[in-house]
């Protein structure tokens, strides 16, 4: 028997599979995004890169274009658990390899294409299904909750790992992350339920699946809005203590790269909390703006110690944004049966505009060797991207799937 429960009788009665995909994707591949500048910089330091050359890493987010909508139909079909158990068995592995590498450059680039193809497991192209086919009344708060994963976590990881290199180095902080992905890995795939409560279209076959999502507008307006707004990523990633040194921060002021995840936590509550009250498209649109100003600010000639951590919390709030906006969009207009299918191409665009904004990046900082003119870049691509999703709320929603109150 299907019943229609409250905001906070959702929340309760569905625990569990929250708790387990908030920790599954808090320690997979996001955990990057909120660390690696730190192993950047000290690596660069101590094997002598080229910032050119280490910032080709952005690059390598482009693999992750073909694998998402693999990793989304394998989701759908074989499950949360089956897909996850992929990356928390192979991620771990290359953060060993991260801690006994060299210094050869390509080895560095190698495991990272290893660690980007098996952590791709550990994405809201999987985790996301767990709440869309369970939510409905406070599907926005849920993708908030599990999205906040990987920015705590990551800030936590950042704050850890200043004084933690200090005294074990690079090495014995690539090996303590390996141990973080491994240890919360099992635990989330202990705490995933086994079945889902929604069942497979009948008939459902990948060309009528895929034809489906290729012809709805919505697709390609998230798609087309998330490429444009993570075209400046990389600023996010493994360039952010490189952009603020520039500003003046110091290479051991860890507290300004875990501003950054902070931000994110706060922008994805207040995202998802607007998304159960207001339209989809507005929200969106605010939401992927905000960071447009923080790059203007970061491009201009202050460089006080406020203004830099203000400008960063404003990247932070819109990295936040995104993942609910685009997930409460492809809820709202695709089965649910098909969700991961329809998310793993929209992530798609979303890694195809990481990396071809490290493409964008490398020549820029040969060219000038400063962050500057890709800072003016990032805030036109940005507002461009708000605009996109703007543009969804054209189209109308689905009814939403009645789901059951209790796994």
């Amino acid at each position: 028997m299907h019943s229609q429960p409250g905001y906070l009788d959702e929340l309760k009665a569905h625990l569990r599979p929250l708790a387990a995909a908030t920790i599954g994707i808090a320690f997979g591949l996001s955990i990057n995004n909120y660390t690696s500048s730190l192993f950047g910089a000290q690596l660069i330091h101590e094997f002598g890169w080229a910032k050119a050359e280490f910032a080709k890493i952005a690059v390598f987010a482009i693999l992750l274009v073909p694998m998402f909508p693999v990793i989304g139909r394998l989701t759908d079909v074989l499950g949360v658990r089956f897909a996850a158990a992929i990356g928390v068995i192979g991620m771990p592995i290359t953060f060993v390899g991260l801690a006994n590498m060299s210094g050869n450059i390509n080895t560095f680039f190698a495991l990272t294409v290893a660690q980007i193809l098996t952590g791709g497991f550990l994405t809201s192209t999987v985790f996301n299904r767990v709440v869309a086919e369970r939510f409905t009344v406070a599907r926005g708060i849920a993708f908030a909750i599990i999205m906040t994963g990987p920015p705590v976590s990551g800030g936590l990881a950042a704050w850890a790992l200043g004084p933690l290199m200090v005294d074990y180095g690079w090495r014995g902080g690539y090996l303590f992350l390996g141990g973080l992905v491994l240890v919360f890995g099992i635990l989330a795939l202990i705490l995933l339920p086994a079945k889902s409560p929604v069942r497979q279209h009948q008939p459902s076959t990948l060309r009528k699946d895929f034809g489906t999502i290729a012809r709805h507008p919505v697709f390609w307006l998230a798609s087309l809005g998330m490429f444009l707004c993570n075209l400046p990523q990389a600023l996010g990633s493994s360039q952010l203590m490189l952009m603020l040194q520039e500003n003046g921060v110091a290479l051991s002021a860890s507290f300004f790269v875990a501003l950054y995840p902070f931000g994110v936590v706060i922008g994805r509550f207040a995202t998802g909390a607007a998304l159960d009250r207001y339209p989809t498209h507005i929200v969106g649109a605010i939401g992927l703006a905000l960071p447009a100003l923080g790059f203007v600010l970061l491009a201009g000639p202050y460089d006080g110690a406020l203004l830099v951590g203000f400008s960063v919390l404003l990247m932070g709030l819109a990295q936040g944004a995104e993942g609910d906006v685009a997930a409460y969009a492809v809820a709202r207009h695709f089965p649910i049966s098909i969700f991961a299918s329809a998310m793993g191409p929209v992530n798609a665009a979303t890694a195809l505009g990481a990396s071809l904004g490290g493409a964008v990046l490398v020549p820029m900082l040969a060219r000038w060797d400063n962050y500057v003119p890709f800072l003016i870049f990032s805030a036109v691509v940005t507002l461009l991207g708000g605009i996109a999703l703007f543009l969804m709320g054209r189209y109308p929603m689905l009814p939403e799937e009645p789901v059951t109150l209790h796994d």
